[in-house]
């Protein structure tokens, strides 16, 4: 595992472990011929997750307008409307973990309309480095999917990562 992951993964294997009760030293990760991380042990979970990291090479504004097709409307409310460009990258970085961590717990891959699907999360929990929010909620088609619970983290500003369980 490349060394820059290990904050990530650690964080799942955490969280896998209190899911399911597999022993850490028992829950399995393969990859992909493209390179993605998957589950293997323990089999027939519905355990999805998803581990997100970049080096800015465009200007911000470029990368959230890329999403602009991806986000709900409330989502890109919430990231333009950050005070700091950190903050702006934090949240985007935030809701496309989100967003792929229930795509792949669900199997559904990319829908054709990824802004069906409208993360509301809670701007007072605290989120940074080392802490856990869990507070996120998502709706669909403007119905609340109560049925999946959330658990996010950044390792640091570039680096986060997401759980979806249901």
């Amino acid at each position: 595992m490349e060394e820059y992951m290990r904050p990530q993964m650690n964080v799942v294997w955490l969280r896998e472990n209190e899911f399911t009760g597999t022993p850490w030293e028992e829950i399995k990760f393969e990859r992909t011929e493209k390179g993605k991380p998957y589950l293997v042990n323990p089999p027939n979970t519905t355990f999805g997750l998803n581990i997100t990291h970049q080096e800015r090479e465009r200007p911000l504004m470029s990368i959230i307008n890329s999403m602009a097709k991806s986000a709900s409307p409330d989502e890109l409310r919430t990231m333009r409307g950050q005070p700091t460009e950190a903050m702006k990258m934090t949240m985007f970085y935030r809701y496309w973990c989100l967003k792929e961590a229930i795509l792949k717990a669900t199997g559904d891959g990319i829908l054709d309309d990824l802004s069906r699907i409208n993360f509301q999360v809670n701007m007072s929990d605290r989120y940074r480095p080392g802490c856990f929010v869990t507070s996120t909620t998502v709706l669909l088609d403007g119905k609340l999917q109560d049925q999946w619970i959330f658990e996010e983290t950044f390792a640091d500003g570039n680096h986060a990562a997401a759980v979806c369980k249901e």
